[in-house]
């Protein structure tokens, strides 16, 4: 399921970075050979627009600021050292359009490619907490387990769940526990490796995929979290601290294996810590 569904929303777009790059460099070079060697005028100097437009497919808005600034340049190198082959004022004139057809394309790529990117994230993020959502944490977990099967590297995964949630909820209202969670969100991420990935799995659930790690390691990392969020109340504007408790369920990838097996082998792990009186850890 999960290799049918999953597919990376960055690479969703056919290019590379450095295609486009690669491609920006060419063109501008080729029109500013071509604006050398015609006489100055806008139908020549507004050809850079096509440079800027390429910019516009690279990741950020960087390259399409850069390219806009050396297109730009290009254009005044022209006009100040190639001879006039025309009235100066046209000359001129001519240049001015170009630039200006210039900036105004960059200026709208660059709110282009922030929409696109804003985008990106509300597909990719859950609203609430700004944790991964589900989708794109199976889409990392792919990658994940395609470099278990290639080069054997263990993979672990937990699965935390808030004791007594529907308590917060019920006692203090659905705002606050919307507090908790994005806070519990902040913890996780302030206490987990830079390599770890975490999503907001369910309602109070949280999926934590640790990459090259064991499960003895993943084990200790569940350990480490759950005393992490006991030790710190969750302090609420106008209320007192709220005490809170996390229950973990623990396993690793078996080579081969499916990642729906994994995910349940988890999942029954925290059934049996919540089982167990909740606020620990069980490795399964």
């Amino acid at each position: 399921m999960i290799k049918k569904h999953a597919f990376p929303i960055a690479n969703s777009v056919g290019y590379t970075a450095t295609a486009v790059y690669l491609g920006c460099a060419a063109l501008t070079v080729i029109i500013f050979y071509l604006d050398l060697i015609f006489p100055r005028g806008v139908a020549i100097g507004s050809l850079y627009i096509v440079v800027v437009l390429l910019a516009i497919w690279s990741p950020g808005t960087r390259m399409i600021m850069i390219a806009a600034l050396i297109t730009s340049l290009l254009v005044l190198i022209v006009l100040l050292f190639k001879p006039p082959a025309e009235a100066p004022w046209k000359s001129i004139f001519n240049r001015g359009l170009a630039l200006v057809i210039i900036w105004i394309t960059a200026i709208l790529g660059a709110k282009i490619k922030k929409a696109e990117q804003e985008l990106i994230k509300i597909a990719s993020h859950d609203f609430l907490t700004g944790l991964l959502n589900r989708r794109e944490m199976y889409n990392r977990m792919h990658t994940e387990i395609c470099r278990v099967d290639r080069v054997d590297k263990p993979f672990s995964i937990l699965i935390i769940d808030i004791d007594y949630f529907k308590r917060i909820n019920d006692r203090y209202g659905h705002v606050t526990g919307d507090r908790v969670l994005k806070e519990m969100s902040a913890m996780l991420k302030e206490h987990l490796r830079e390599y770890d990935y975490v999503c907001r799995y369910g309602g109070e659930e949280f999926l934590v995929a640790a990459p090259e790690t064991p499960l003895a390691d993943a084990h200790e990392l569940a350990d480490r979290l759950r005393r992490e969020v006991e030790a710190k109340p969750f302090a609420i504007p106008a209320q007192p601290a709220i005490p809170v408790t996390i229950s973990v369920g623990v396993t690793q990838l078996v080579k081969g294996e499916q990642i729906e097996a994994t995910l349940s082998r988890a999942d029954k792990a925290l059934y049996q810590a919540k089982e167990s009186g909740r606020n620990r850890v069980v490795v399964a």
